[in-house]
């Protein structure tokens, strides 16, 4: 005996049947432990959101039109077999393909009927002699016969020639109906008249008006007679093919495996005139599919639905409504009873229909807005005018990680707030596109600051943000390329990503981060959504400890330095330390000319060369040392970015008299030669010039030069000073020419004045020196003795002493 319980709540529970017979003994069950979940009625279609008009392109109202049918699904509701539900056809969303081999698909539950219209969408794959599509109907849902498929476990459905009502053959090129009971095909066939062939790859409309034997009137039909529109031309009365039949009682349509060929057959939008949710016509016209997860078994025992609150009305499983009107707000909800008398209901669903476009005309700046989510275009430039789509959603595709906000960092704890929309268009703009888009800030978990306006363009989401208006509730973004899947907007609730901080050096910059001025330091962060404090380290040698930034300050020494910063937010992100050299020299190098042997100076300043004496160019700069030589001034190593000498120096030796020339003055350079002067009196001139513009002050020496004024081949020579200051010399020979004796000079002019006297006058000359060396001879062995016997008388006194 079976018994139906009141549905329990949801949660464990227990059963247990106790019962007595007729000679009053008792009888118990054992205990029985079971659960129950209750579900809910699920609406898939439509959704909460703003839907736009084109989004329902190619669904039709219709009883049955397949809507929340999955692909590659047996159609919900029939029976049958080699049939599948596909999701698009030309045009046609959510069809059903039948195959060829006695495919079919039969619909017995809304029959038995003595009188209505079936009407439906049908498309050939062929027309020709090799296509065979019936159109059956018989009295009785028990006259569908069934047969196993050879080779296959799957079962073709027959209808008995001794109870069909109506058949209709597509065959031939041609619309047939059968006149005459029997199966003798094509014999007991004939065209149906008044109708347009039909056309392969081509949606048809067909309509049946039917009454049956001793039924109501209906649609002004003779009883037991039908009549078969097709795109709008009726064939007229036609007879039954058994007469006397009370009812229908089931439609097949189906896919005849004759004679050899596998053309396809395609169904949409199934309507009868009985269901009270459908009206004769409604599959003509396109509408928004309702389609629902139910409880199983529930849509057979009767489903309603109640639109902006109205009275339910009944309706079979999925159904479509017309097309609403734009703008206006509309709701949804769903009513079910299953057979224990269980009540259930779905949610309300909220949506609206958007515009089915937007015009946008061609010129500049032009500004369009949408009037039912207040969303604002500001193109840059429309080329020609044109159109475009917005439609809202409410599901979103799976954020990834491939979010890129702000300097490019990756984010991940993001939530949407409030709708994301879409967009598809047909423009030629140029330049970028301005977006405002309004958005709720009761929505909002952490602050309005923390919300950014992505667009998904492929698999990545990127931020497009520009402002945000707290004060008009809407984000503002920018877009090159109107082609994209989405836009939305998200909250950041965990911020991740350290800040970002950038340095300013102001000063008299004479190459990359050299200096000759003092050195303003700034420094800015950013940081997309946490407040954050920046810090910094500045040293030449060794790092310290950090130091707060709290604004711009001066470094004013000269030296170089090396400036550490970063930032770190409230939320425990730091940013790695960035690395700058600063390099500061606001001081002339230093140049003295120095001698290296002893000369003497009188008392204005004249230097007087005596003999052979060396000098040397001694140059002190702040960045001379040992990590830079001054060699040849065209080569320094490129340390501080100057690529260039460190110090270069400047010089001009004129003679005494002749003022110099500040085009003629000549950067040092190594000589391989010595330089050459006359006996005389010079200025030499002289100044350094460092790498970083600094230049001394013009120096000045007076040389008085008895002889030959010489620079040392060895040229510039480098003393090493420490690491800050040094001294580079440069070596002068000062040679002093030999003076030739003026007894020589007296010996010369005579013998040009008188040759013939040239012998005498030399032996002269020869008797006079060989008198002189006897003299000096006699003189030194004179002294000599004396300083013997001096020595000989002291060795005497010690040793008496001793």
């Amino acid at each position: 005996k079976e018994a139906y319980l009141p549905t329990p709540e949801s949660g464990l529970h227990t059963i247990h049947v106790i019962g007595k017979d007729a000679s009053n003994n008792s009888y118990q069950s054992k205990v029985r432990y079971f659960t129950v979940k209750l579900v809910k009625i699920e609406i898939l279609s439509p959704r909460n959101e703003i839907h736009q008009a084109t989004e329902f392109s190619g669904f039709y109202r219709a009883s049955y039109g397949f809507d929340s049918d999955m692909e590659g699904q047996f159609p919900f509701g029939w029976e049958g077999t080699r049939a599948e539900v596909i999701n698009t056809v030309a045009n046609h969303e959510k069809v059903v393909q039948i195959w060829p081999y006695n495919g079919g698909i039969i619909q017995t539950d809304l029959f038995p009927r003595s009188f209505g219209t079936i009407e439906f969408w049908i498309r050939f794959e062929e027309v020709d002699v090799w296509q065979a599509t019936y159109i059956d109907i018989t009295d009785s849902p028990s006259h569908f016969e069934t047969e196993l498929n050879p080779g296959e476990n799957s079962y073709s459905y027959y209808e008995s020639e001794a109870y069909q009502v109506l058949s209709i053959l597509v065959y031939n090129d041609s619309w047939q109906y059968k006149y005459t009971p029997g199966d003798s095909h094509p014999n007991n066939y004939q065209p149906i008249p008044s109708l347009s062939l039909p056309q392969a790859n081509t949606w048809h409309h067909v309509k049946i008006d039917f009454r049956c034997f001793n039924a109501s009137s209906y649609s002004g039909l003779s009883e037991d007679t039908y009549e078969i529109t097709i795109d709008g031309t009726a064939s007229g009365e036609l007879s039954h093919v058994i007469a006397n039949k009370t009812q229908y009682g089931g439609i097949k349509i189906g896919n005849h495996n004759w004679p050899i060929a596998w053309p396809d057959v395609w169904v949409d939008a199934v309507g009868f005139s009985w269901d009270p949710n459908y009206n004769v016509g409604d599959n003509l016209v396109e509408g928004i599919p309702v389609t629902l997860l139910t409880p199983r078994g529930l849509e057979e025992f009767g489903l309603e639905y109640s639109l902006n609150g109205q009275n339910p009305q009944p309706f079979i499983s999925n159904f479509t409504i017309p097309i609403l009107a734009v703008g206006n707000p509309y709701s949804i909800k769903i009513f079910g009873t299953d057979l224990p008398g269980n009540s259930f209901e779905s949610n309300t669903v909220f949506f609206a229909i958007s515009d089915i476009q937007h015009v946008v005309p061609s010129g500049t700046q032009v500004t369009c807005s949408d009037p039912v989510t207040s969303i604002t275009f500001n193109f840059t430039e429309v080329l020609f005018e044109g159109n475009f789509f917005l439609s809202e959603k409410t599901s979103l595709p799976s954020l990834t990680w491939e979010v890129f906000l702000g300097m490019g960092a990756y984010q991940y704890d993001l939530i949407p707030v409030s709708s994301n929309y879409s967009i598809t268009h047909a423009l030629v703009y140029s330049g970028p596109i301005t977006i405002g888009i309004p958005y709720n800030e009761e929505e909002i978990q952490t602050d309005e600051t923390r919300i950014r306006l992505l667009n998904r363009f492929g698999s990545y989401w990127n931020d497009i943000t520009t402002t945000i208006d707290t004060i008009n509730n809407i984000i503002y973004g920018e877009l090159s390329d109107l082609s994209i899947s989405y836009l939305a907007i998200f909250e950041i609730v965990t911020d991740t990503a350290p800040p970002e901080t950038f340095l300013t050096l102001n000063g008299t910059a004479v190459f990359f981060h050299g200096f000759r001025s003092d050195v303003q330091v700034i420094l800015n962060a950013t940081d997309e959504f946490s407040n954050f404090t920046t810090s910094y380290q500045l040293f030449t040698t060794v790092p310290g400890n950090w130091t707060v930034y709290s604004g711009p300050f001066l470094v004013q020494n000269d030296g170089a330095y090396v400036f550490w910063y970063r930032s770190n937010d409230t939320e425990g992100n730091t940013e790695p330390y960035q690395e700058e050299d600063i390099f500061i020299d606001k001081t002339a190098p230093s140049t003295r000319l120095v001698p290296i042997d002893p000369v003497q100076v009188d008392e204005s300043g004249v230097w007087h060369i005596r003999g052979h004496l060396l000098f040397r160019f001694e140059i002190s700069d702040v960045f001379m040392g040992t990590y830079y030589l001054l060699n040849y001034s065209d080569y320094s190593p490129d340390v501080l970015g100057g690529g260039e000498a460190m110090v270069h120096l400047f010089y001009q030796i004129k003679p005494s008299g002749i003022p110099k020339n500040d085009s003629e003055f000549i950067r040092w350079t190594r000589y391989t030669d010595a330089l050459q002067e006359s006996p005389g009196t010079y200025i030499i001139y002289f100044y350094s010039m460092d790498a970083f513009g600094n230049v001394e002050q013009l120096n000045t020496i007076t040389i008085q030069v008895d002889g030959r004024l010489t620079f040392s081949s060895a040229g510039f020579i480098f003393i090493g000073i420490g690491a800050v200051a040094g001294v580079s010399i440069a070596l002068f020979v000062l040679k002093r020419r030999q003076k030739k004796s003026r007894v020589t000079e007296r010996s010369r002019k005579v013998e040009q004045k008188a040759p013939g006297k040239k012998t005498s006058t030399s032996k002269k000359i020869a008797r006079k020196k060989t008198s002189t060396s006897k003299k000096i001879a006699r003189k030194k062995t004179s002294a000599s003795k004396k300083v013997a016997r001096k020595k000989i008388t002291s060795k005497k006194r010690r040793i008496r002493r001793g």
